[in-house]
């Protein structure tokens, strides 16, 4: 079974594939994450000592691609999500059910 999907936003960027300059000049402005680097604008990465248009190129089709491949937590379906309103049909709370199962496997667990 698929384990929950990750938020591209909290993808840290030193597991991505940026060259080491890019990198480096995200890392001293504060950005650890890609969800920072995503709130800011164009102009504000531009504005960026050391950060011209070829990073910005490199920084926007990483984006693109992260968005493309890995849901938001507006999109996201956990289980908790998927299941709750199914057995809340039959008077039952996730809760409850894992307690008469026992534990869910790790891909499943809720919390």
């Amino acid at each position: 079974m698929r384990a929950e999907p990750i938020n591209w936003k909290y993808v840290r960027i030193g597991e991505c594939e940026l060259t080491a300059r890019t990198f480096n000049l995200l890392r001293s402005n504060g950005m650890e994450i890609l969800g920072e680097v995503a709130a800011r604008s164009d102009s504000d990465l531009l504005a960026l000592p050391g950060f011209g248009r070829i990073s910005l190129l490199e920084v926007k089709e990483l984006l693109a691609a992260f968005k493309r491949s890995m849901p938001d937590e507006t999109k996201a379906m956990t289980w908790r999500r998927l299941l709750e309103p199914l057995l809340k049909k039959n008077g039952d709370t996730l809760d409850e059910v894992v307690f008469e199962w026992g534990d869910l496997p790790e891909a499943m667990d809720p919390s």
